[in-house]
């Protein structure tokens, strides 16, 4: 279940920028709102806004993030890290790197915070973090290769640490080494959270969700068309 994600530094996002799913005290709707244990999240949210004004970079700053995750353990040494593009209408932005942020829960019911900064060059910073007793507890932290660990798995990330490269997210390469601390999180970015850019990537998805009928997506759909009242009113697939 997703949280937060912040962004800073990416395409058109020069400050940091925040999406967040966390419930207000609102208690109207409450069939928006998803619970993984003691944690609460919202269902859907909407951007809305002017043209040009940063809705899709904030879509397009989630994918390179999940994406750089994702593919970091087939990066080879030396390997430019492309999806990293900084705002460019300055010097300053142009060369710091560019963050991303994620907050949610994972496979285990846990809360997490991962984040990380990069250039095209190499990873500069990155953090994990786990809420326990109501605190984030230090899993790792990282300036560039200076890595500090907390006190879970300490001994078996301090080994999985000298098999990662500047330009490889010790995320995934702790996980690829079997580490059962990063294993839950990393899984989390690997199964549980996309982004489709069109249509298209969706609808091998949809469709099967709609000839098994699951959730009622079929009733669902044809109710939402009534209410669109654009003379549609039956739905056959």
């Amino acid at each position: 279940m997703l949280i937060q994600f912040s962004v800073e530094n990416f395409c058109s996002l020069k400050n940091k920028l925040i999406l967040s799913l966390e419930p207000s005290d609102d208690d109207n709707h409450l069939e928006n709102l998803i619970e993984d244990g003691k944690f609460k999240g919202l269902n859907i949210v909407a951007l809305y806004g002017a043209n040009a004004s940063g809705k899709s970079n904030l879509h397009k700053a989630m994918t390179a993030a999940i994406l750089l995750i994702r593919q970091s353990n087939l990066r080879q040494v030396g390997e430019k890290l492309f999806r990293v593009t900084p705002f460019k209408l300055d010097n300053v932005s142009f060369n710091k790197p560019t963050s991303f942020e994620f907050v949610f829960v994972a496979g285990d019911s846990q809360k997490y915070i991962y984040g990380f900064s990069a250039n095209v060059d190499k990873i500069v910073e990155e953090y994990l973090y786990r809420f326990d007793d109501n605190s984030f507890v230090m899993i790792f932290e990282r300036k560039e290769e200076e890595f500090t660990f907390g006190e879970y798995d300490a001994d078996k990330l301090s080994v999985a640490q000298k098999m990662n490269t500047e330009n490889k997210l010790f995320l995934a390469t702790a996980t690829a080494w079997n580490v059962p601390c990063t294993t839950i999180p990393y899984m989390w970015f690997a199964n549980k959270v996309d982004t489709y850019t069109s249509g298209n990537d969706i609808l091998p998805s949809v469709m099967n969700m709609y000839h098994q009928d699951m959730y009622n997506n079929i009733e669902f759909t044809k109710d939402l068309l009534k209410k669109t009242d654009i003379n549609i009113d039956d739905l056959f697939i």
